[in-house]
């Protein structure tokens, strides 16, 4: 496995027509050693393109406060 530099991942992107923030994908498989879960990364390209499924999901989620009722004193 050789991990993509930016210049491979945008040109992978451009080929496939993927929505995908290549700096952020780039930035996290860095920050984990290129490991998918407990494994390593055996195929870039597939994974670019899950991610870029998955992007839209990605910090959409606000974080649910929870709701305090009030108790008799």
């Amino acid at each position: 496995f050789a991990k993509p530099s930016f210049d491979d991942l945008e040109k992978y992107k451009q080929e496939k027509t993927l929505n995908l923030d290549s700096k952020a994908f780039l930035n996290h498989y860095d920050s984990n050693g290129w490991k998918v879960g407990k494994n390593p990364m055996k195929d870039w390209q597939a994974t670019a393109r899950n991610w870029a499924t998955r992007q839209s999901g990605f910090g959409n989620q606000q974080p649910q406060q929870k709701q305090y009722q009030d108790f008799p004193q």
